[in-house]
């Protein structure tokens, strides 16, 4: 290889790479972080599933608590009244808590595909048409928990000034706005459900 000297006595090849210019017209560096054309997008919907993933742990974490009380409570209320001291709020109390369990206990099995449902006609179709037979129920789902939300939501504004016999500082509103948020919860599963099914036709 033929090598040339500079100006500066510093010998390079011929073959080697200009360097990299300097002064004002130089390209700086690209920034560390820098979210390209479409990435905001892309760090929302990121975002949005992180914390609707917070949301079902906290969710099931939440039932689990209401169980373990319920059972704590039925058991304490029970021997107390049997020693001749009942708790008078303890029934009110397990019915408030069990409802919200029971809905909030619905959308976790509704996620996880653990509700009862008949698959011995449907099990027999082919691919396609089993898969249009499931988005249909899933929009037959979708309007039901709509109207469920509207009524829910309904219920518990009409009820807010009913009490409890025995917690008459507790309003009833606790226990039938369990409804509407269930109700929010279950749509948005049924939506990603939906959106599942329409990404594998």
């Amino acid at each position: 290889m033929k090598l040339e000297r500079s100006r500066n006595g510093v010998s390079s090849s011929p073959s080697s790479p200009p360097p990299l210019p300097t002064g004002r017209h130089a390209r700086p560096p690209p920034l560390r972080g820098r979210v390209r054309k479409g990435g905001w997008a892309f760090l929302t919907v990121r975002m949005m599933k992180k914390i609707y993933e917070y949301i079902c742990k906290c969710e099931t974490f939440i039932i689990k608590v209401f169980l373990i009380f319920i059972v704590v409570l039925v058991f304490i209320a029970a021997s107390t009244r049997y020693m001749g001291f009942p708790i008078n709020w303890s029934v009110d109390m397990a019915m408030c808590l069990f409802a919200w369990c029971t809905f909030l206990g619905g959308d976790v099995a509704f996620r996880n595909n653990k509700l009862m449902n008949v698959e011995f006609l449907v099990g027999k179709l082919p691919g396609k048409n089993k898969n249009v037979i499931e988005l249909i129920n899933l929009f037959i789902i979708l309007i039901f928990l709509m109207a469920l939300i509207g009524y829910g939501a309904k219920l518990s504004y009409t009820t807010r000034f009913r009490a409890f016999q025995g917690i008459p500082w507790f309003s009833y509103t606790w226990v039938t706005i369990s409804v509407p948020v269930a109700g929010i919860l279950m749509m948005i599963t049924t939506i990603l459900k939906i959106r599942d099914k329409l990404q594998k036709r």
